[in-house]
């Protein structure tokens, strides 16, 4: 009896025990390979932890930052596209030609740059709505008063300051009548009233070698200014390349010269030179030439202050080209780039002649069309402050292009076609 209670006793102990065992052993939540950290071990979710793993997972998260922003920066792009909620479609309409004019022009308006004309604030719509001061009545003579046009796109104010309000803003080539030039500011008569433009943007009667065509003729009030390139005797002492330029570039170079016809580029230049002067002043324009004999010594940067003195509507440089290969030909024009560091704000209208007397040249001759090479290597164009272009005519270093050049029907077919292209890129 004893026996069988000792040993119910014990197997009743050795289930407690094993009991206990088996609640603390579930109490620990590990299994015996816990603590493996091998490459097939995997978490609570059955995602894999390795090393591997992780970078993906790392990777994808800069993946779902990197759409947020673009998603971001699409919202603030469109929110900068679309209009202020207090805009009218006036003002809309006003904002979107004064953005047209800034990229057909090459900057912004002239003078002040306009930084407050675009605002679509609410401050701004404000200060737009209150009545600009009644300007000065001018009661003086008008006749005999000096006709002026301005030479971009510019504000005209009650007063000879930037304080002064705005009356106005006048187009590029608008005439106006100048009552008197204060220095900085010109006084003009303009509908009636005494009004200022800043003197900069007026052109006075064009000085130099220049005469006027036939009375209302297409190119009437332009100024086209020639550069017959080269000279009979090259110049080299160095000038800068551009404005404040260190790079140092010689003043002028000789040229080259016909394999066929014998000419000297200069002379080439300009026998072409004087029968675009020719038709330009047939339709009106006034035409200068930076030179009209071979006997000169101008060097390139000379040659485009003469354009910028007397604020040429088109600086046109007249060159022939030359190559060691002998069979290549064709027609290019040479302008700035836009990002030139001198003068890149003419670029836009620089290129658009480029780009007329390219095509009007080539279609006219049959010559073949290259392109309009864009460099900021030129002197005379970078000092230029005004649309400029250079012609290269064709090869002299190609006999047959040669001899066309020399041909007086062949030149005066490339004059007519300069004009004709003078008269697109001035009246478009």
């Amino acid at each position: 009896m004893k026996n069988n209670k000792w040993n119910n006793y014990r197997y009743s102990l050795t289930l407690g025990i094993i009991c206990m065992v088996v609640l603390l052993w579930a109490g620990c939540g590990k299994s015996p390979d816990s603590d493996k950290t091998g490459t097939g071990a995997e978490d609570g979710s059955g995602n894999k932890t390795t090393e591997e793993g992780s970078l993906q997972g790392s990777e994808t998260e800069a993946e779902d930052e990197e759409d947020e922003e673009d998603e971001e920066d699409k919202t603030q792009f469109n929110q900068e596209k679309e209009p202020a909620e207090n805009t009218s479609e006036a003002e809309i309409k006003e904002n979107h030609e004064e953005d047209s004019k800034k990229d057909t022009e090459g900057g912004s308006d002239s003078e002040t740059d306009l930084k407050n004309d675009t605002n679509t604030t609410e401050e701004a719509l404000e200060q737009e709505e209150e009545p600009a001061p009644e300007p000065e009545v001018y009661d003086g003579e008008t006749e005999g008063l000096e006709t002026v046009r301005t030479t971009a796109r510019v504000n005209v104010r009650t007063e000879p300051s930037l304080e002064g309000a705005v009356y106005t803003k006048l187009p590029r080539w608008t005439e106006v009548s100048r009552i008197r030039d204060e220095g900085e500011w010109s006084a003009v008569y303009y509908e009636g009233y005494l009004l200022y433009i800043a003197s900069a943007y007026l052109r006075a009667k064009p000085v130099g070698n220049s005469s006027g065509g036939e009375s209302g003729a297409s190119g009437e009030g332009y100024v086209i200014v020639i550069d017959p390139g080269h000279q009979a005797k090259a110049n080299t002492n160095k000038e800068p390349n551009g404005p404040g330029s260190s790079e140092m570039k010689n003043k002028v170079a000789g040229g080259t010269r016909g394999t066929a016809s014998g000419l000297a580029e200069y002379e080439l230049t300009l026998q072409v030179s004087e029968k675009i002067r020719e038709e330009l002043e047939n339709r009106g324009y006034t035409v200068i030439m930076t030179r009209e004999s071979h006997d000169v010594d101008l060097s390139n940067s000379e040659r485009a202050v003469i354009a910028n003195e007397n604020q040429a509507d088109a600086f046109i440089r007249i060159h022939a080209n030359g190559s060691n290969d002998t069979s290549v030909n064709g027609v290019m024009t040479i302008c700035q780039t836009s990002s030139n560091p001198y003068n890149a704000a003419w670029y836009e209208e620089s290129r658009r002649l480029s780009d007329y007397v390219l095509d009007e040249v080539t279609a006219a001759t049959g010559a073949k069309k290259q392109y309009v090479w864009e460099t900021d290597t030129m002197t005379g164009i970078n000092w230029a402050q005004v649309p400029s272009t250079i012609l290269e005519m064709g090869y002299m270093t190609n006999a047959d292009e040669d001899l066309r050049m020399a041909s007086d029907d062949y030149q005066d077919t490339i004059a007519e076609a300069v004009a004709d292209a003078v008269d697109l890129f001035l009246q478009e």
